[in-house]
């Protein structure tokens, strides 16, 4: 009992109040202006890497606004850009949800087949649909769970690879150099999740030091110069509108092949 007066007078029970009242305002607001954010962007997202792409009316797994405004992870748009320019012939997704990365990179790289994991029959089927109404289907191989056997298979047949992983707190499972030897050439963009694991970022950059070049990236406050043009709304819609529903502040880390180094 004396432990759970403490965590009810403690800030962490009244931060936690007020993150899920935070997130219903968020949800009202978005949901009163779905109808509106879909026909200014025409169904198109209207910004970033994969601005003109066609979307779905519904995301899987993460919020939905931000990723037809663009505004979505806006923080690695400098580096998807560059690994864009790098021209990967082969890019894995692990954690691909519906399909926001995989199928914007095969849009983006024409050149380059697409390897897709989602665990989620949903994600799956929404990724699918995607892949379909943005004609790059025949180049998005969609799969369930990766394995290390799976991964691996993929690394070996020599191409240069962009590998993107998203998979809320199992990363560690997933990007083992000491299994995979064959990491070391492939370029990664990994999101830690610290709740999962104590010192995540200290422990990924220990793991990689040797083989690549360690970018860290972390998340920043959207603004309403953020906004896209072409969308408007009230300031307040906008940052509703741009909120990614996160519930902390995130970290990933770009690692780039030392051996692919330009």
């Amino acid at each position: 009992m004396r432990n759970a007066l403490r965590y009810l007078a403690s800030s962490a029970h009244w931060n936690a109040i007020l993150r899920e009242q935070h997130r219903g305002r968020v949800r009202r607001i978005v949901a009163a202006r779905t109808s509106e954010l879909w026909a200014q962007s025409g169904g198109r997202v209207m910004s970033g890497p994969f601005a003109g792409m066609r979307y779905l009316e519904e995301s899987f797994a993460s919020a939905w606004s931000p990723k037809l405004l663009g505004t979505y992870e806006m923080e690695l748009a400098p580096i998807i850009e560059a690994a864009i320019a790098r021209r990967p012939q082969c890019i894995i997704d692990i954690g691909a949800a519906e399909g926001y990365y995989a199928v914007g990179l095969a849009w983006r790289v024409p050149e380059a087949r697409v390897r897709a994991f989602e665990v989620s029959e949903v994600g799956r089927k929404l990724l699918t649909d995607l892949a379909r109404k943005n004609g790059v289907a025949d180049r998005c191989d969609v799969q369930g769970y990766c394995t290390l056997e799976l991964l691996g298979d993929v690394l070996q047949a020599g191409a240069y690879t962009l590998l993107i992983c998203d998979v809320e707190g199992a990363e560690f499972a997933i990007l083992d150099p000491s299994a995979l030897p064959e990491l070391a050439r492939a370029d990664v963009l990994v999101e830690l999740h610290p709740w999962g694991h104590e010192r995540s970022t200290e422990r990924m950059r220990e793991l990689f030091q040797n083989t690549h070049e360690i970018e860290e990236i972390g998340t920043r406050l959207r603004l309403p110069a953020d906004l896209p043009p072409g969308a408007h709304f009230p300031a307040f819609c906008a940052a509703a509108l741009m909120d990614e529903m996160r519930p902390c502040e995130m970290v990933w880390l770009w690692l780039r092949s030392r051996s692919r180094s330009a």
